[in-house]
């Protein structure tokens, strides 16, 4: 019985090339953006979870904008002297 029902696919598959390349395109970006996202908040969530007390880590951060030089709280002031 499943035979028949991919048979019957695969030949609406053949008969509609257009339509079948533009519904696997479309499932295969969704596919990528759900990985992209998944990746993306997987590794933003997984900052310094080894530690013993990671549940009371916080990450602050802030803007200094000065007369010719901008920092933020990311990254420190050897980078814009260099």
């Amino acid at each position: 019985m499943i035979r028949n029902y991919f048979r019957t696919a695969f030949r609406n598959m053949l008969r509609n090339k257009y339509y079948t390349g533009i519904h696997v395109f479309g499932l295969g970006l969704g596919m990528a953006c759900c990985l992209f996202i998944y990746l993306y908040i997987h590794f933003h969530l997984g900052f310094d979870r080894y530690h013993k007390d990671a549940d009371c880590i916080y990450h602050i951060g802030y803007d200094l904008h000065m007369k010719e030089t901008e920092h933020n709280g990311e990254a420190s002031y050897a980078i814009y002297e260099a």
